[in-house]
């Protein structure tokens, strides 16, 4: 009756550990690709986001700060760029592009992402941009994965469009 009793309890133990431990996995905030914001080996994203373009020689530029882009990442991983909108309502294009009459490029740096505009054309208010940061872990080959097509790159990572 003891050894039932004691067996009984262990088996308990055991579903009640497993249980603890499976619901606060399942609690984790998850991203693209699965994982939590924490974890720098899962792919992120942002909402899509205006720019607020200060114009400096010409060149309207605006900095977005992006704390999910370390050394790390651009050394081994990628940092996606897209752009969409303005006056001819474009879909989502891989960056550098051209909007309108206006060439859109950006740099990355740990931390930030530098978008600048140049052109003739008057800068449309409708402009948007997104981000989607790869860790090295979660690259796939070229061959599989065209990452400049937005919509290919959102299914197979599981970003809602």
């Amino acid at each position: 009756m003891k050894t039932r009793n004691i067996l009984t309890a262990i088996a308990a133990a055991i579903i009640f550990t497993t249980q603890i431990s499976c619901t606060k996995e399942a609690q984790s905030p998850s991203v693209a690709g699965g994982g939590d914001l924490g974890n720098k080996n899962t792919v992120t994203h942002s909402d899509w986001f205006s720019a607020q373009w200060q114009t400096t020689n010409l060149i309207n530029e605006y900095s977005k700060n992006v704390a999910e882009i370390t050394a790390d990442l651009l050394k081994n991983g990628k940092v996606l760029v897209f752009g969409k909108g303005g006056f001819e309502k474009r879909q989502a294009s891989i960056l550098p592009s051209t909007f309108d009459a206006n060439f859109i490029d950006y740099s990355v740096m740990p931390g930030t992402i530098k978008f600048s505009l140049q052109g003739s054309g008057v800068v449309s208010q409708s402009f948007l941009f997104r981000y989607i940061t790869i860790p090295a872990d979660k690259l796939v080959s070229a061959t599989s994965l065209d990452y400049s097509d937005y919509h290919a790159v959102c299914n197979y990572y599981k970003i809602a469009e």
